[in-house]
């Protein structure tokens, strides 16, 4: 019988990366592609029942009992794995475990990459690098602000931060220095840049945690650190911290403590906002409102503690001295062992039997007699605001008889007869009017220096007046001399005559005279080569 050879040909394909489709092969038909070393058959099943076509091989075997696989393995399902195992670069869309166990001993710690976790016994805790490969987070030790920088400058890792505002949806805060000079409210400080920023970049500020690998020895700012230096925003420099307390009107910002004080040390970073008064609860006040002097007083009707410069008591027992600032209504007697210093309008009604000093700023109504003595200098103290009109003040029956001013301008002092009309009074440009009202006298001085080549108007003579009276002397060094100019004028008509005396030395350089400007009458002087100091005397009427 002659020998008889089977031969089983599958079909085949010697082209790279062809796979044959559902037409090319029947259920139980093998199929193989000679260039890749792949075969292929039908499937049907899986989660839709559809047939499909599938490669044969490890990566395709439901179930590996024992062995090993060297080389890289390619799953395209779901991957059961049960008891222990070590998987390296393993990557997919989902993966499910009852736990994971990290390495507690790992050593050395690998290299920080962006998205990579591990478990750093150091610390305690698993860390995870953070966008960027920069920043690693503790996690559960760390807390951080993701936010933007535009504010046209680096921001510096080891400097605080503060929220500038939000960049629209981006869903980022904007992140700019803070500073404590008062300038920006504690309730936007963030924390401390954990990177360096670049302008226009996104990067991590740590509101809670460790900040490593910055110059924690107080050197940058002047100062020398310890572990354990309690650090504060800087009121000086923005971004800067500070282990010195700031004081009011500076805002006391806790931002950190030193851990490691080196030049590559670190700092803890736990923020301390000390909250303004008007921030806190039941306070019923906005900032900027503040005045001077102003007290909180509860107010039992709105349950609020509200401001105010004139608080009212129902009973008020003193010990010790008084100091009282805002209007002051007493109806009733004082008796007071001690000073008594009121700051406000005062109205008293009753008698004061005060031993100590009474210092009252304010006005003062008292209806009854007082007596004021002592045996020092000022027994009397009437102190203003600067712009108290009038200041103190004297009335009889008749009206006003004595009146001080202290706005500093107008009339600073002014006397008036029985008939209230003014027969002295002080201004503030010097002049002072006195005489029978209406035709009150001015009387002033004058001191100039008149340089050589120069003529200078000594007086312009306000309106209302028609004569003047100066008395003068003039000297310099070539001579001196004194005199009097006296000069009556209408309408732009001016008569005026000097009287002098003789030179001491020679002051013919030297020329004074009057005349009209316009409406305006001028007592002027000149000098051709000396120059010349000139006082005078002034009366008007």
């Amino acid at each position: 019988m002659a020998n008889r050879k089977n031969t089983f040909l599958l079909k085949r394909s010697n082209v790279v990366n062809k796979s044959p489709s559902l037409g090319d092969i029947q259920l139980g038909e093998l199929a193989l592609n000679t260039a890749d070393a792949k075969l292929f058959s039908t499937y049907t099943g899986g989660l839709t029942g559809a047939t499909e076509i599938r490669e044969i091989g490890w990566d395709r075997l439901s179930t590996i009992s024992g062995g090993t696989v060297n080389g890289n393995v390619i799953i395209n399902s779901d991957l059961t794995v049960t008891g222990n195992t070590q998987l390296v670069n393993v990557s997919g869309t989902s993966f499910y475990t009852d736990y994971i166990d990290f390495n507690n001993a790992l050593a050395p710690l690998p290299s920080d990459l962006e998205g990579r976790i591990y478990w750093d016994d150091d610390n305690g805790s698993l860390t995870l690098g953070m966008h960027g490969g920069v920043v690693t987070q503790q996690i559960g030790l760390d807390q951080y602000y993701y936010v933007k920088n535009q504010s046209g400058a680096t921001i510096d890792i080891g400097r605080v931060v503060r929220a500038a505002g939000t960049l629209g949806s981006s869903g980022r805060i904007l992140g700019e220095y803070m500073i404590a000079d008062g300038t920006i409210p504690a309730k936007f400080t963030l924390g401390i840049a954990t990177e360096n920023i670049i302008d226009g970049d996104d990067g991590y500020v740590t509101e809670f945690g460790l900040v490593r690998g910055i110059d924690a020895s107080g050197s940058l700012y002047g100062e020398s650190w310890s572990g354990g230096t309690v650090l504060y925003v800087s009121p000086t420099i923005p971004g800067g911290l500070t282990s010195v307390e700031p004081t009011a009107p500076d805002l006391k910002i806790e931002m950190a403590i030193v851990i490691d004080a080196d030049a590559n040390g670190s700092i803890f970073v736990r923020p301390n906002r000390y909250p303004y008064l008007y921030d806190l609860q039941q306070v019923n006040y906005s900032a900027g409102t503040e005045n001077n002097l102003d007290i909180l007083q509860w107010n039992e009707s709105n349950l609020t503690w509200d401001k105010t410069n004139t608080p009212s008591f129902s009973g008020l027992t003193v010990y010790n001295n008084i100091n009282h600032f805002g209007n002051y209504i007493l109806d009733g007697d004082i008796l007071q062992t001690g000073n008594y210093n009121v700051t406000g309008n005062t109205t008293q009604i009753g008698n004061i039997d005060l031993t100590g000093d009474l210092d009252i700023t304010g006005d003062v109504t008292v209806k009854g007699q007082t007596l004021f003595s002592g045996s020092s200098d000022n027994v009397v103290n009437i102190v203003g605001s600067g712009s108290t009109n009038p200041l103190f003040a004297i009335s009889g029956s008749s009206g006003e008889l004595f009146s001080v001013s202290d706005n500093l301008t107008g009339d600073l002092l002014s006397v008036n007869n029985i008939n209230a009309d003014p027969i002295l009074i002080v201004r503030d440009d010097n002049t002072v009017l006195f005489g029978t009202n209406p035709t009150l006298s001015l009387n002033t001085t004058i001191n100039e220096t008149v340089l050589s080549g120069n003529v200078k108007t000594l007086y312009t003579i306000p309106s209302g007046y028609t004569s003047s009276y100066f008395d003068y002397n003039v000297s310099g060094t070539n001579g001196l001399r004194a005199g009097n100019v006296m000069g009556i004028w209408s309408g732009t008509s001016i008569q005026y005559t000097e009287v002098s005396t003789s030179d001491i030395g020679n002051t013919s350089d030297f020329n004074i005279f009057m005349e009209i400007s316009g409406t305006t009458t001028l007592l002027r002087c000149s000098a051709t080569t000396y120059n010349w100091d000139v006082k005078s005397i002034v009366r008007l009427i």
